[in-house]
């Protein structure tokens, strides 16, 4: 990539539709419950002993189940930047299409379900530590992040997703937005803990670390990135370091826990007021050419959208509280553990409102400024998908809660072998590990190839390799984890007398 090709990363004017993004988020959904519904099927065809075999395959062998779950679970995102950029929907149907095909063929229908397990499994007792609606919507966004940010290199990749330049709407703007939420649902606050200044100054630390050593990369070697998206030397990584610091150890530590969204609130408006009214817009849109050579001038974005971020991650620490809340609660047996997911809805809702207001008249968001549109605009989009990934993991499990053999044994249901066993539980545990090399793997192609001169079958190729190659390492970690589990399959091994008994040390 040379430095002509630097204009082409950031679209103006001809940006994405809220519509086409949100359906592209859609796609994690879809990804969960294609997964789902492969093992679910086999493990609910009781009368077939060879779907039971394939089940067992599935659920032991390391190979066969990665990739099960890259095809269910990462290579759905790499065709919607690639083959279905310009029919998302048709992507999804063909998804949802298959998935209820599955769960048509399946011995489902049993309603004998013990309510424990019910609130079992809407508690998320089975994590052992946060709820799996949180760990899919985590993952999905480093997976989504990581194809973007090569996809957007071919001359495939559409322009409407690329990053703006100022305002609009596009999925390459999303990606920032989303991770600075993430971060926030699981920050020590949000599961109801007191910030450890020793290990959050380290975790912030490690932040600065990568950001200093992609700053010193990128100046060695010249890899070409665009200034106006944070300024000069700054970049994400940095942001998310002040971030830990300032909002983590000050803010948080210092203020009532029941202000958090108030505090958002007051410092988006307040940031909103000086960008419209104090100039600020103006300067921070102020081209290099003008400006001074001084740190915070050549890094003026950077270092004033951290309002904007920080008030979404406010927000999503807010969530993250309101699920954890609801969580105990619920294990609890506590009446009112409905209020948590009530209070979601409504800060959903006036999201949603918010969004539409500011899209009918026109008032855009800005990812490089992250104002308040930006902010809002990111609330709603990400409430929205952890809300309804937890409906759909709810879902998922009153499927297999319903299958006769598991409701004939359900004092040993083991919700591991679907929520656990997953490609998505260790990416979202080793998440900057996986952002990292993602970054690395995607920096040495670009020095590699000439990606803009690739044909669309090339570009496809690439993009699953890597895809494939970068989640490969994390597959490999997660099995490790599974090889004691005896889940409820041995029970239909056991009751068809395939095998007596399959035991891995």
């Amino acid at each position: 990539m040379d430095k002509s090709d630097t204009g082409d990363l950031l679209s103006n004017g001809k940006f994405a539709s809220p519509k086409e993004i949100i359906l592209f988020t859609l796609i994690a959904h879809s990804s969960v419950l294609l997964r789902s519904s492969i093992l679910l099927s086999m493990a609910a065809s009781s009368t077939s002993p060879h779907y039971h075999y394939f089940f067992l395959l599935c659920k032991h062998n390391l190979w066969l189940r990665f990739l099960v779950d890259y095809c269910c679970l990462i290579l759905p995102t790499v065709l919607a930047v690639s083959l279905f950029r310009d029919s998302i929907g048709s992507l999804l149907a063909c998804m949802l299409t298959i998935s209820f095909a599955l769960l048509y063929v399946g011995n489902f229908g049993s309603t004998t379900t013990v309510p424990t397990k019910r609130v079992q499994l809407l508690s998320g007792q089975f994590s052992d530590h946060h709820s799996v609606a949180i760990t899919y919507f985590r993952s999905y966004v480093l997976v989504a992040t990581s194809v973007c940010i090569l996809a957007v290199d071919f001359s495939t990749f559409p322009k409407r997703f690329c990053k703006t330049e100022q305002f609009g709407y596009s999925l390459m703007d999303v990606g920032v937005g989303m991770f600075t939420f993430a971060n926030g649902l699981v920050s020590p606050v949000a599961r109801m803990r007191t910030p450890k200044l020793c290990k959050e100054l380290k975790n912030a630390l490690l932040l600065a670390t990568i950001g200093l050593a992609r700053l010193v990369f990128v100046r060695w070697s010249g890899y070409v990135v665009n200034e106006t998206e944070y300024g000069a030397d700054w970049n994400f990584f940095f942001t998310l370091a002040s971030l830990k610091i300032t909002v983590e150890l000050v803010v948080i530590s210092v203020l009532p826990v029941s202000c958090i969204v108030a505090v958002a609130a007051f410092v988006a408006v307040c940031y909103e007021l000086a960008l419209q009214f104090a100039g600020l817009q103006v300067y921070l849109l102020e081209t290099f050419a003008t400006r001074q050579n001084t740190f915070f001038s050549l890094n003026r974005e950077g270092l004033h959208s951290l309002f904007g971020y920080a008030s979404l991650y406010l927000v999503g620490v807010h969530v993250g509280r309101l699920l954890f809340n609801f969580r105990q609660q619920l294990n609890e047996h506590n009446n009112v553990a409905g209020w948590s997911i009530l209070k979601m809805i409504k800060l959903l809702v006036c999201c949603a409102a918010f969004t539409f207001a500011c899209y009918h008249f026109s008032w855009l968001p800005s990812r490089r400024l992250a104002n308040a549109s930006y902010v809002i605009w990111m609330c709603f989009l990400c409430i929205f998908d952890t809300l309804s990934i937890f409906v759909l993991v709810f879902f998922v499990g009153c499927l297999y809660l319903s299958i006769p053999a598991v409701c004939r044994n359900q004092s040993d249901v083991q919700w591991n072998w679907i929520f656990g066993s997953c490609l998505w539980t260790s990416i979202n545990k080793h998440g900057l590990l996986y952002f990292l090399l993602s970054n690395v793997i995607t920096g040495m192609v670009n020095m590699t190839v000439a990606t803009k001169t690739l044909n669309a079958s090339t570009s496809l190729v690439i993009l699953v390799t890597y895809s494939f190659l970068g989640s490969l390492p994390f597959a490999i970690r997660s099995a490790g984890k599974c090889l004691n589990v005896l889940d409820f399959v041995d029970v239909f091994i056991k009751k068809q007398k395939v095998v007596t008994k399959v035991i891995f040390t």
